[in-house]
């Protein structure tokens, strides 16, 4: 599991985030049915997104279950495979 990109820099060079598109952070490489848990560095859950894809990726929009755009910080995502419900932990920032 990757999160891409990392760390996410809202005013990098936009050819280094996703041009022409809304900001967003992407998790690649996950099983088809799986869960992030997005955390922040206090180890407030902030966000959960449900993936059933075989595409092997998810993107998140970098805002809470509340719809409020997430500051600058560490924060740390949980990704559940539901099939085998084995787990993965990766950190990432954001930068503002």
């Amino acid at each position: 599991v990757r999160v891409v990109p990392n760390p996410y820099n809202v005013n990098a060079d936009p050819s280094v985030r996703y041009a022409g598109e809304s900001p967003r952070i992407d998790f690649v490489n996950i099983p088809q049915r799986s869960t992030i848990r997005i955390y922040s560095q206090l180890g407030e859950l902030i966000r959960v997104l449900r993936h059933d894809s075989p595409a092997g990726a998810e993107s998140w929009n970098l805002a809470t279950d509340a719809n409020q755009v997430v500051v600058s910080g560490i924060y740390i995502a949980v990704v559940r495979n539901e099939d085998s419900g084995e787990e993965v932990i990766r950190k990432f920032a954001v930068i503002r």
